[in-house]
């Protein structure tokens, strides 16, 4: 099980270098918005670390590990595919999602949202096709989408997936109240904008329990840009799916090719004050 291997590496990988950079260092740490984007913050990956080792949540220790897909149920752990380069808040990681590399973890109770509210946010970038990547399918930013990778057999353990569409280069955010997807499961928000490749996306995708709503925004380093929303009252699903971080289903498919950086999970909806102190006038926040 994958799970396994990555209590494992928790032990094994100590090569984490220390951060380049925070856009907190030169910004007044003590306004009340960076307090309140603490609150209830349950992960935050910088993802600015280099070498062969984990990307690790600066909340919890969380590790996300790299992986690489090398065939059907065949998985090796590989950082080769993934590298740090420049971003939206000092460096990010760039994923080489063509050759099946990506991140992930196994569940944690911090990933709990007990069904309620919480937010994703942070940055990605859809590299430009070319042949070495000649993409013409979907590219997942962040999924908790099944628990077991390439089998046949129905699992129902879909929670959310926040993903590049292909056919309408639009992003999409979408959550399952039952661990299934479809009608009457799950529902999905398309964001109107069309992502330009090579461009960095400010991306915040939030489930509102209390409102029954699914909001997502997305905006760039000059506009923090709109909100697409859609309503929403049977909850979301959660359970034992990994996290995975360029790719969906458990690491099974839909991998991105592209950058993403300072990523965070709240377990509640933050206010549009909180979304645009984290999106800092394009340069993004490290919490």
């Amino acid at each position: 099980m994958r799970a396994a291997a990555v209590i494992l590496l928790i032990v094994a990988c100590g090569d984490q270098s220390t951060p380049a950079r925070h856009s907190s260092d030169t910004a007044d740490a003590g306004a009340p918005q960076h307090a309140r984007l603490r609150e209830q913050l349950a992960l935050f990956f910088p993802l600015d670390e280099a070498g062969d080792g984990v990307r690790v949540d600066r909340v919890n220790g969380v590790p996300l590990v790299p992986w690489q897909r090398t065939g059907w149920g065949e998985y090796s752990v590989d950082a080769r595919g993934t590298r740090a380069v420049a971003a939206a808040v000092g460096d990010g990681q760039h994923i080489q999602g063509a050759d099946g590399y990506h991140f992930a973890t196994a569940t944690t109770p911090a990933l709990n949202h007990h069904g309620g509210s919480f937010t994703w946010a942070g940055w990605i970038s859809v590299d430009a096709a070319s042949g070495d990547a000649p993409y013409t399918d979907d590219q997942t930013w962040l999924a908790k989408w099944n628990g077991t990778p390439d089998t046949q057999t129905v699992v129902d353990h879909r929670e959310y997936r926040i993903y590049f569409e292909h056919a309408s280069s639009k992003l999409r955010f979408e959550v399952s109240a039952d661990g299934l997807e479809g009608p009457d499961h799950s529902q999905v928000v398309t964001h109107p904008v069309e992502i330009e490749r090579g461009l960095l996306y400010f991306v915040q995708a939030s489930h509102d329990a209390d409102a029954d709503m699914l909001h997502l925004r997305v905006g760039t380093q000059a506009e923090h840009g709109s909100v697409a929303s859609e309503s929403w009252d049977k909850g979301a699903f959660w359970g034992d799916a990994d996290l995975d971080v360029g790719a969906q289903n458990t690491c099974t498919d839909d991998h991105l090719q592209g950058v993403v950086d300072a990523i965070g999970f709240w377990t509640r909806v933050m206010t549009d004050e909180e979304s645009r102190t984290l999106w800092n006038v394009g340069e993004g926040l490290e919490l």
